[in-house]
This record gives C-alpha cells, sequence and structure tokens, in this order.
C-alpha cells in the first residue's frame, strides 16, 4: 500500500486555499458594468468620451444605450438601467418622461425617490450651415418666432430670401423640452410642419441634428454644446450669437446610488476627474 509523507497531506489544503485565492483575485480584478440610459448628451460630453479613462481609474464598465432623457428614465423606472443621464433638472426630467410615455401610450409609473446626482454641465446652442454667412446673431424672441413658424424665411432675420429649415429633437429629449421652456416660454411647437414656405423637421438625436444641419443650407437647430467637439461635421456648421442656455447634467438613480454607480459619480465630482 502507497503511503503519504505530512508534508504532502500538508500541500493538498495550502493547494486549494490558493487556488481559492486565485479565482477570488481573478473576480476582483472583472470590472463592475454599469448599465446607463437617459441622455445623449450626458453620453457623449461625460461618459463615451471618458470611458477609457473611467475604466482605468475606477475598475467600472459602462455599457451605454443612451436614446434621451425621457426615454432613459421610463427605462430606468422600469428596472433596466442601474442610472439614467439627465441634461435637465429632476422636474423636468420627469416632465420629458412623462411627455414621452404620452407619445409612445407608456404606462409606466415614475418611482416617487428618484435620486438626483449632479455631475458636469452643458449648453445649449444655435447652429445653422456653415454657407449661412449673414445670419449672425439671433434674439430670444426671433428664435421663438422661428421654431413657432411665425418667422419662415431667413430674410426676417438678416438674411438671404430662402425657406428656413428648423430641425428639432424629438419628444423627451432635455435639449427640446428646455429650449422650449426657456426660448419659447412654454410654446408647443407646430403640428403642421410645413408651413408658408417653412419647414419643421424632427430628427432622433443632437448627434443627428448636427449632421442634418451640416448637409442642408438653409437650416438651423438647437444642439448641445459639447456635441459638437465630437461631431465630425463640425467644420460644415457654425454657431450663432444667441441667449445662453446653461444647464446641469447629471445622472438619476431609483433611490440611492450603488456603490458603482456612486464611484462613477464621484470620478466626475472629483476635480482630477472631471472634464468640464
Amino acid at each position: 500500500m502507497k503511503s503519504f509523507h505530512t508534508d504532502q497531506l500538508i500541500m493538498i489544503p495550502v493547494a486549494l486555499v490558493l487556488c481559492c485565492i486565485s479565482i477570488q483575485t481573478q473576480a476582483s480584478e472583472q470590472p463592475a458594468i454599469l448599465h446607463i440610459v437617459g441622455s445623449t448628451t450626458v453620453e457623449k460630453a461625460l461618459l463615451e468620451s471618458n470611458r477609457d479613462r473611467i475604466r482605468s481609474t475606477t475598475g467600472i464598465e459602462l455599457d451605454l444605450k443612451c436614446k434621451g432623457t425621457g426615454v432613459g428614465l421610463l427605462k430606468l423606472a422600469n428596472g433596466l438601467a442601474d442610472a439614467s443621464g439627465a441634461s435637465e433638472s429632476l422636474a423636468d426630467a420627469t416632465k420629458s418622461a412623462k411627455e414621452r410615455a404620452k407619445e409612445d401610450h407608456d404606462l409606466t409609473v415614475l418611482p416617487n425617490n428618484l435620486i438626483y446626482s449632479e455631475i458636469g454641465h452643458d449648453r445649449i446652442v444655435i447652429i445653422v450651415n456653415a454657407k449661412n454667412k449673414t445670419v449672425k446673431k439671433l434674439s430670444k424672441a426671433q428664435l421663438a418666432d422661428i421654431f413657432t413658424q411665425k418667422i419662415v424665411n431667413w430674410k426676417d432675420v438678416g438674411g438671404n430670401d430662402e425657406p428656413i429649415t428648423a430641425f428639432i429633437s424629438p419628444v423627451g429629449s432635455a435639449t427640446r423640452s428646455l429650449f422650449q421652456k426657456i426660448i419659447m416660454n412654454g410654446a408647443d411647437f407646430p403640428d403642421d410642419k410645413a408651413h408658408h414656405g417653412g419647414v419643421m423637421m424632427p430628427v432622433a438625436s443632437t448627434a443627428h441634428e448636427i449632421d442634418v444641419v451640416a448637409m442642408v443650407p438653409d437650416a438651423i437647430a438647437a444642439v448641445s454644446e459639447s456635441a459638437i467637439g465630437t461631431s465630425v461635421q463640425k467644420s460644415e456648421i457654425r454657431i450663432v450669437d444667441t441667449p445662453v442656455i446653461d444647464r446641469p447634467l447629471s445622472l438619476i438613480t431609483v433611490g440611492k446610488p450603488s456603490p458603482a454607480v456612486q464611484k462613477l459619480i464621484s470620478y466626475f465630482r472629483n476635480i482630477e476627474g472631471r472634464p468640464l
């Protein structure tokens, strides 16, 4: 019968312990995956552009599926994300979500324990096609009249005799609702998209607005300033001098943020981590 030495017997549990430690170490090295929805501005301005640094600094991997503040908040309420980005106040984000729910016939009820954590700032700016060199400044009243289609020709604001093609973000977009609130004093966008020569066209996102304004000579749109910096079309558009529209960028959670979400919030609130 084969015999075992004492030192061999000791090596067996030691090997098991080392194996367990190795497994635990590998598990701890796996990045925490955060599922983030909501504002495309938060996505482009903060999350996407800092993805690699966030991973190396915090160990967090970001899964981004951002389609707008209102859409994101509805997904968060349904338990489909860890946090939702917002590019407006909590009250306005809630309103955007309710407007989108109404548009989509969505019966989702928002929870009453939403927590709003600010992580940055952005501005909404007005862009036109780079070929539009005559219109350099627009007042709040002029912008309101353009986007309610009281003004439908560039000649009425000092431009050429050409119809205005105005592009707007979809229902539930924070950019859309904030522009509507501050510049249009809460007035609705026209139901009739074509009016006396002018055209009002809804698009999918800020990134899409920048792309179409770059292609359409008589276009105008209100977009996130931070999104322009990441656009390959930025040389084909021009920012018009208009009243400033500042807004906060945030992450919204249901209840207290999880440890991983809190780590992401702290990353942006840290001076070294804040890109804005």
